[in-house]
């Protein structure tokens, strides 16, 4: 091979070796966690090392201006190669000042590369006296310029290696990739289409260098906070991923041959679209051609290419297929999320309910989506995007030349960092709208849902000019929000403009030439569409993947999150026949620092009707918890027939009792449902029969439609006698072995807790009971009255025994029937 072939491969080669090593250690290191230490001291050296790599860029293009001088040989080969340099070089420079990543790990391997390779290109260079001396002298310049980058580089590296205090490291470092880059966590965009960008939303085309959410509340915050520290404990963004492996089960359709063969035919899809991406284009130049040169409609080439057309649109041919095969899979996968999710949150135990709130549960269980999206956005848009980029600079060079490949990498380059600097006002302008809609969400809410006591003191007018303030700073935000977006897109259709137009100035100066077709710049024109679409999608897709990431941390939390409470392996059905209960020297806290039952211990003969009195915490619930087995003792057993409740399965204990809770809760469907939800097979008689029992059957009979009418939500429609008395049917309906009363007629007046009296009894009748109760005449009925304080128990007899011989039942009682009289 000779020297000047070698030369003309190096020339080409050099800037993209440079340009992959710089990708490829960025995408390395975005994947480690940095120190926020790390990224103060990269500032004290990003000012000089931003000096230097504009220098260089400058240089580059000195030589390339010199190299089509008058008189001076002309080698495009060369000058390519001294745009791309500048280009790269331009990258780097831009890169450095727009972002805090450590000069030592992510620039310093692509300064050292690009001094070695230039170093080699000038000395072949000179051996082959392809290079003048005003060149020569600029291509040093450049060296010695490369050289002082290279060794600047090199210390920062030792400063940033050097012993220092980490005191402060556990709580300072964080992921490169920070995922405060992301867009609002509520985005509702869960089927993006990759030839489809909407810029009438305010959100969708924006690139992916975005900053923190405008929407975050608290929990988000929260979450990005967690998101952080586990990427730090996983080692960066590959360890993290490889936590979201636990969906992959229910994501990939194993075992469903069926939609496994959609999803290769849906692959083979997305690779023939990118074909016809450019087959289309190629058509309509081939038109062109034979046009201009036989004159005469080509027939067959016009029928080409309008098959191509059809069959890469997205409404028809291998788009529509891609919709509707990608709609199939996504619900699957989405039916085997939600419900895994849901069935995993049914099986944690109290402990995991008492401390989460409800909003936040079935928030996390809404983010099934966001893992649907993750897999969407990298098969339908990022794969395709990054494939159709490759394919563009083929084309290009194919068609044209190597500055064609150029100047669609400078395009690239200007619209990601354009979009990256407005980006920052737009978010800022977006910020500020949402927070003020946030006040008039909030004015709203607050004054409609208190309008009694906006008219107690008289403040409509108020409230009138208050919410007016409120609006009015909404319009002036919305102004700015919105000249922000148009300035944010004017200046990406500048960019995609801007390229046009030189791309079809190359290939009309080729045609001119002689060097290419007429057919070339229609193709090329034609093609320039899909060269751009990718630099917008993929914007979006970095974006929206960082969203859905923060989405899903919820639901992955959620999956790891384990029951503190869970059957023993060989554990068996309980066997309850007479119903004896027994604690024995039972010990438990919900704290460790406290215990809520100390050492306690006490029987329950079978039929017998335990009472537990006390005030508020001093264990009487934490007794029924326990023998549901919501929580596991710390010491200590509970036996029921002999059987410890730890050795047992929890579905086959809780089939044991009924509950009749102290507020009931009803479900917005019928009387019958609701009754019914106690035992699902039961007949429509056994219902009635149970509210017979339970004192109700009459009165539903009056109601509009009788065991077919709705309660309402929460059983808005009914009494509280009415709702307390469906609660004790469906107990009655359950027939257990063991009823527990936690304090079941509190909440109604004495008047109806009288009509509720023969339901209880019924209830309660040869049934082991527990009732906590409130109201002491509701009780001396009890064989066994447990007076607790603290986790022990003080008092024990019956009521006559501890009216005689008690202390504090006697007191309590002494109280209530002096309020009685008063």
């Amino acid at each position: 091979m000779s020297a000047g072939l070698v030369l003309t491969v190096f020339r080409y080669a050099s800037p993209i070796l440079s340009a992959v090593c710089f990708i490829g250690f960025n995408i390395y290191f975005a994947c480690q966690a940095t120190s926020i230490n790390e990224e103060q001291r990269h500032r004290l050296w990003r000012g000089p090392a931003l000096w230097l790599s504009w220098t260089i860029a400058v240089a580059y293009l000195t030589q390339s201006v010199l190299e089509v001088l008058p008189g001076v040989e002309f080698r495009k080969d060369a000058h390519i190669h001294m745009l791309a340099e500048v280009l790269l070089w331009t990258t780097l420079s831009l890169s450095l000042a727009q972002t805090p990543s450590p000069i030592s790990r992510h620039y310093l391997p692509a300064w050292v590369l690009t001094l070695v390779l230039e170093i080699t290109y000038t000395g072949l260079s000179l051996t082959t006296s392809q290079l003048y001396w005003p060149s020569l002298a600029v291509q040093i310049f450049s060296l010695v310029l490369m050289a002082g980058l290279s060794v600047l580089g090199l210390a920062s590296g030792r400063c940033q290696s050097a012993p220092r205090d980490d005191a402060d490291d556990t709580d300072e470092t964080r992921p490169l990739m920070s995922p405060s880059w992301s867009s609002e966590a509520t985005q509702q965009n869960t089927n993006p289409s990759y030839s489809k960008t909407d810029r009438s939303s305010d959100s969708d085309t924006i690139s992916g260098y975005e900053s923190d959410s405008d929407d975050d509340d608290e929990s988000d915050r929260e979450l990005k906070e967690i998101q952080q520290k586990r990427l730090k404990s996983s080692g960066g963004w590959v360890g993290y991923l490889k936590e979201f492996g636990i969906f992959w089960q229910y994501i990939w359709p194993s075992g469903n041959t069926r939609l496994t063969l959609a999803i290769l035919v849906l692959i083979v899809n997305i690779l023939l679209t990118r074909a016809l991406n450019v087959l289309a284009p190629r058509q309509l130049g081939i038109i062109i051609n034979r046009l201009t040169a036989e004159r005469r409609i080509p027939w067959l080439d016009v029928g080409l290419y309008g098959l191509f057309g059809l069959l890469a649109a997205d409404s028809t041919g291998f788009g529509a297929l891609n919709q509707m095969i990608e709609r199939r899979i996504s619900m699957w996968s989405f039916q085997r999320l939600v419900v895994a999710a849901f069935d995993h949150v049914m099986r944690l135990s109290m402990d995991f309910h008492d401390e989460k709130d409800s909003g936040e549960i079935i928030k996390a269980l809404d983010q099934a989506t966001s893992l649907n999206s993750l897999l969407q956005i990298v098969v339908l848009e990022v794969v395709p995007g990054v494939l159709d980029v490759f394919i563009a600079l083929w084309y290009v060079a194919y068609l044209l030349d190597g500055y064609a490949v150029l100047l669609v990498l400078a395009v690239a380059v200007a619209f990601t960092f354009l979009t990256a600097y407005i980006t920052i006002f737009v978010n800022a302008s977006r910020r500020d709208l949402s927070a003020r809609e946030r006040d008039q969400s909030k004015i709203l809410y607050e004054t409609i849902s208190h309008w009694p006591i906006v008219s107690y003191f008289n403040r409509r007018g108020y409230e009138k000019a208050r919410l007016s303030r409120v609006l009015k700073g909404i319009a002036e935000a919305d102004l700015r929000s919105n000249d922000s977006y148009i300035y944010l897109y004017g200046a990406q259709e500048f960019c995609e403009q801007a390229g046009k137009i030189g791309v079809i100035l190359l290939a009309a100066h080729r045609v001119s030439q002689g060097l290419a077709a007429i057919g070339t710049v229609i193709a090329v024109e034609s093609y320039w569409y899909t060269i751009t679409m990718p630099l917008m999608v993929m914007g979006h897709s970095y974006r929206q993947l960082t969203t859905d990431l923060i989405d899903a941390e919820r639901l992955l939390q959620l999956f790891k999150s384990t029951p503190t409470v869970q059957d023993i392996e060989g554990a068996r059905r309980i066997d309850v026949s007479a119903g004896k209960v027994e604690f024995d020297d039972v010990g438990f806290g919900y704290h460790k620092d406290r215990l809520a039952l100390d050492h306690f211990s006490f029987q329950a003969l079978p039929g017998q009707k335990i009472a537990l009195i006390g005030e508020t915490g001093s264990g009487k619930s934490t007794i029924l918890k326990l023998l549901m087995r919501f929580y596991d003792v710390n010491s200590g057993r509970i036996l029921i027939d002999g059987q410890d409740v730890r050795h047992v399965t929890q579905d086959s204990l809780r089939e044991v009792f009924g509950v009749v809770p102290q507020e009931t809760v009803l479900f917005n469907t019928t009387v019958l449902d609701n009754v019914r939800y106690a035992r699902l097979d039961a007949t429509d008689e056994e219902v009635f029969e149970a509210c017979r029992a339970a004192a109700i059957h009459d009165k539903i009979l009056t109601f509009s439609q009788g065991y077919h009418t709705k309660v309402g939500e929460r059983g808005i429609k009914l009494s509280g006698g009415e709702m307390q008395r469906l609660s004790i049917a469906r107990v009655l309906l359950k027939r257990p072995k063991i009823v527990l009363l936690d304090e079941a007629t509190s909440a109604i007046d004495t008047i109806t807790e009288s009509k509720i009296q023969t339901a209880l009894h019924n209830l309660t009748n040869r049934r082991t009971t527990f009732v906590i109760a409130h109201r002491l005449s509701t009780v001396v009925d009890a064989d066994v009255v447990l007076v607790i304080d603290q986790g022990r128990i003080i008092e024990q007899g019956t009521h006559q025994q501890l009216l005689q011989n008690g202390y504090r039942y006697k007191e309590l009682w002494m109280k209530q029937s002096q309020s009685l009289i008063d």
